[in-house]
């Protein structure tokens, strides 16, 4: 029965000490605060010690970010808990070990499927929006904190249905697809605010007719299924706009 917790987890992410050497996987609805990681370099052994529980076991654990040497680990809001937690990667003489510290609380995510990284910027995406994790230094330590990327569309954007969203970062855009056909789109090259400070939003479009529900990213091209099952390509023998 050990191979269902493995077997149920729908979360996936590369994470190690010195590079990505283990794959570290969540999201099974039995164990929803848990994670295991799997043998080096092998993403099909995960020995029987190589789970850690995130948090309260009431907020499940939603995705995964990469922030410098750190996984921060993104959970949903319960109102009580931390939702942002840091896995480091160290190696003592048992092995290698992964701790996991508390960060930041009061904004989880709210779709498995929107986190994504926008040239170095870690998104994901709440109930207020899409928001980024910032690395602030100062005192003893660094301290990390959530700002919102997405101010400017947040009045239309909170009244989707997020839970079904899906994310892709694509030539330099963040690319959000609600249910209905109906994609947001941040645009990286334009920020609008005090960069220095991590206080800043996007410039952000507006599509219709994009009824992805899941992208993929392939070798520049960008591609998205549907819930109908079709397998659709954005053009790229077109210019400008009329590429989309």
């Amino acid at each position: 029965g050990a191979a269902d917790k493995i077997k149920k987890c729908r979360i996936a992410s590369w994470f190690g000490k010195g590079n990505d050497s283990r794959v570290f996987v969540a999201g099974n609805p039995d164990y929803p605060n848990m994670d295991w990681a799997s043998g080096l370099y092998d993403p099909t052994y995960f020995p029987d010690t190589g789970y850690t529980e995130i948090g309260a076991d009431n907020a499940p654990i939603m995705g995964y970010l990469r922030q410098f040497e750190n996984q921060l680990i993104v959970k949903a809001d319960n109102g009580q808990d931390a939702t942002i937690y840091s896995r480091t990667a160290a190696m003592e003489n048992t092995g290698a070990v992964f701790p996991v510290e508390q960060g930041v609380a009061g904004v989880g995510a709210i779709s498995r499927y929107a986190f994504a990284s926008l040239r170095d910027d870690p998104l994901f995406l709440s109930r207020e929006g899409v928001f980024g994790v910032t690395l602030a230094y100062g005192g003893a330590k660094a301290q990390r904190s959530t700002q919102n990327r997405s101010h400017f569309v947040d009045a239309r954007l909170t009244r989707e249905a997020l839970a079904e969203a899906s994310a892709v970062v694509w030539n330099g855009f963040y690319l959000l697809a609600v249910p209905g056909g109906r994609c947001y789109v941040a645009d990286g090259r334009q920020r609008s605010g005090n960069e220095a400070s991590e206080t800043y939003g996007y410039e952000w479009y507006y599509w219709e007719n994009v009824p992805a529900r899941v992208w993929l990213e392939h070798e520049g091209e960008l591609w998205f299924g549907t819930e109908d099952g079709r397998i659709c390509r954005f053009q790229t023998d077109a210019t400008r706009m009329s590429r989309y």
